[in-house]
């Protein structure tokens, strides 16, 4: 079949909006405080060369995804090792994705409702979505992330009249252990994930420009992140802000335009689910890439539903509420992710390196 093709604009709202969507409902770097906003600068900022880990790998094997790239270094038995790792990371990262936007429905919206209920419509989705390959994903990215952007920071423009920035004070209060450690977490989820770009980037038009993508990418989705809980603290207060599973809503919640015009929250509610939803889509997205290098087939459309199901199963068993899943999160993830995201990329960019030289020796 023809080879899917996103033009450069296209992977960079990819990118944005996988790294920021996460802002737009959940409490990120809670455990700093007031001091937050720091921890996402200084994340943002580390992020860039990881990210150009990742580009520098993909750029010494122009025109292959990760799993292809795994063959060709450690050879098939052992690349295929490797598959099967990412793979389930990708899976398991959309499960966790999904099984968020499922409690944050109930939560907020429709709090009888069982979890199957919404898995159910989310998967038909998110099949839909998938079975429509990587040019049509690209194509509602760029017109959610629009949509979204416009509206927050129309909703931003209201809250002003709200905010207090005394909230923000004092700095490095509790000094920079939680800086640190938020930082750390941040890196791991969401910016750290972004290496399972590298299972379909190679999509991209003009591959020399990975760099400038991921690049623009990060700092615009960090920009609006620290923008977010800006806002969040000086709203709500560190307290609330740090307590609450989702401050954003709790922000927009006492948003009222001339005493009359409420309810607001709705809207951040929508963009959360449409978010969230196509963050889950790029995860499974390469998940199926996988399973189709791993098993040599010719197309990954076919995998997509099994693989849907698999994670909506998961959802199902995986954690019994939110706060088992948030706990996990914050304890155990970060170093998960440092793992799978820094450590496991570095080995994989030495040998990289190390093949490259081979080869250049034998011509």
């Amino acid at each position: 079949m023809n080879k899917e093709i996103i033009s450069d604009n296209h992977a960079m709202y990819m990118i944005i909006i996988f790294c920021m969507g996460v802002s737009l409902i959940f409490s990120m770097a809670a455990g700093a405080k007031q001091d937050g906003w720091i921890a996402i600068i200084l994340a943002t900022t580390v992020s860039i060369p990881l990210a150009f880990m990742y580009c520098k790998i993909l750029n010494i094997f122009p025109n292959k995804n990760i799993f292809d790239i795994f063959e060709i270094i450690f050879g098939k038995f052992i690349g295929k090792i490797f598959s099967v790792l990412y793979i389930g990371l990708g899976i398991y990262i959309a499960t966790l994705i999904i099984s968020d936007f499922t409690d944050f429905i109930k939560i907020v919206g429709a709090f009888g409702t069982p979890k199957i209920i919404p898995l159910i419509l989310v998967g038909f989705l998110c099949i839909w979505m998938l079975k429509g390959g990587i040019e049509v994903m690209a194509r509602w990215t760029k017109v959610v992330l629009f949509s979204i952007v416009f509206l927050a920071i129309i909703t931003w423009i209201m809250l002003i009249p709200q905010m207090n920035i005394n909230n923000l004070k004092p700095v490095l209060y509790n000094g920079f252990s939680p800086i640190i450690k938020e930082t750390m977490a941040l890196i791991s989820f969401p910016f750290g994930e972004l290496f399972l770009f590298t299972g379909f980037i190679n999509c991209v038009k003009k591959t020399k420009n990975l760099y400038n993508i991921f690049l623009k990418g990060i700092v615009i989705a960090g920009s609006i992140t620290l923008v977010a809980n800006i806002v969040n603290i000086m709203v709500l207060g560190t307290n609330i802000n740090s307590k609450s599973y989702f401050p954003a809503y709790e922000t927009v919640r006492r948003l009222e335009v001339a005493g009359v015009f409420g309810r607001i929250e709705i809207i951040v509610a929508s963009t959360f689910v449409v978010t969230e939803f196509i963050e889950a889509c790029f995860c499974m997205l390469t998940s199926c890439k996988g399973i189709q290098k791993l098993f040599n087939c010719k197309d990954y459309r076919f995998i997509v539903t099994p693989t849907v199901l698999l994670v909506i199963n998961l959802s199902l068993i995986l954690y019994n509420n939110l706060m088992e899943a948030m706990e996990f999160d914050i304890k155990i993830w970060p170093y998960v992710g440092v793992f799978f995201e820094v450590v496991l990329p570095f080995i994989i960019l030495i040998f990289a390196l190390i093949k490259k030289k081979k080869d250049v020796v034998k011509q």
